[in-house]
């Protein structure tokens, strides 16, 4: 908790293979990740600031994990590609909950690029992307609630631009 990590070459903060850990009240900036959760159950991101890295957070899923992560009351802004980045491999899920978090001028507000998903999306406001505040793409599966997510000023809001089946989206 109250740390800082940047300048990083790779992770600011990386938790890897772990269960129910937390990351509270920290800064993550300059990184090529701010944070990156590998393969990780139940951790969860508090009040954070991830500002100017590449890939604000990444959350990815590589060996058959569901993630089960919670990424809450987070401040996301000016990322290069994206501000949350959620990805599985093969046939692994990715599972997370965002709630309340403030997602503005990232490439892409929330980044899904490939893979299969289970995320609910609550009170997220999600400003000013360059590209759209929701980018789904090559999807093999999954089911996306968004629950009451404000957008300002992206170009497109949610977007599905390439391939893909069998996803639900709730609105």
């Amino acid at each position: 908790a109250n740390d800082s990590a940047y300048s990083n070459s790779n992770a600011g903060f990386l938790l890897n293979r772990t269960r129910r850990q937390n990351i509270t009240n920290s800064t993550a900036y300059g990184n090529v990740f701010g944070i990156w959760l590998l393969d990780t159950n139940q951790s969860r991101l508090l009040n954070n600031s991830i500002h100017d890295n590449p890939y604000g957070i990444l959350v990815t899923s590589n060996n058959n994990i569901v993630t089960q992560d919670n990424i809450t009351r987070n401040s996301i802004y000016n990322n290069a590609q994206a501000g949350i980045t959620m990805e599985s491999q093969a046939s692994y899920w990715c599972d997370a909950a965002l709630y309340n978090n403030t997602i503005v001028g990232n490439y892409y507000g929330i980044w899904l690029p490939t893979g299969f998903f289970t995320a609910n999306l609550t009170n997220n406001t999600i400003a000013n992307s360059t590209v759209a505040g929701y980018q789904y793409d090559n999807y093999f599966g999954g089911n996306i609630l968004l629950n009451r997510d404000t957008f300002q000023g992206n170009p497109k809001d949610i977007d599905f631009p390439s391939g893909g089946s069998a996803i639900t989206l709730s609105i």
